[in-house]
């Protein structure tokens, strides 16, 4: 299995982007494949062709929460959950504290309005799992993945920080 970094989704992009993210010293990629196109001689197949368009600089999600750490003071968490102690709830979750500030995101926070949404008087079934396992990744309080709950969390924190 070959691991490689999470690079980080358009839309994220354009958050840092406008946030101050220097992207000067980002590695070239592959718009297709995310491939790492690296040195001068891979570049140079790519330039003054139709595959220029292909070539992107996007940052790795490790390399923004590191500059979001770093620069604002804003730590993000992600954990892992087994809800209910039954495993088709394992599920991850986010906090994001800045500088003295705990939790200034807690995407479990929001479970407390879901639960009550999902309450059902049915002996022995309090909770409706099927709405509840629905609605908890739809609303983005939980995500199936470290790297979907990671994304969100910088997406989240981006949004915190005036320019």
């Amino acid at each position: 299995m070959e691991l490689q970094d999470t690079i980080i989704s358009a839309e994220t992009f354009k958050l840092a982007e406008g946030k101050g993210f220097d992207f000067s010293n980002i590695e070239y990629r592959d718009s297709n494949t995310l491939k790492l196109v690296n040195n001068y001689l891979e570049r140079l197949h790519y330039w003054g062709s139709e595959k220029e368009a292909n070539l992107i600089r996007r940052p790795s999600q490790s390399l923004v929460q590191k500059w979001l750490r770093e620069k604002y003071d804003i730590h993000i968490a992600v954990i892992r959950q087994n809800y209910f102690s039954v495993l088709e709830y394992k599920y991850y979750y986010y906090t994001v504290s800045k500088g003295k500030e705990y939790d200034i995101f807690n995407s479990e926070d929001l479970f407390g309005s879901l639960m009550e949404e999902c309450e059902q008087d049915i002996k022995g079934l309090y909770l409706n799992n099927k709405k509840f396992k629905k609605l908890i990744f739809e609303r983005k309080y939980a995500f199936n993945t470290y790297e979907e709950a990671l994304e969100n969390a910088l997406q989240e924190s981006l949004k915190t920080i005036k320019k």
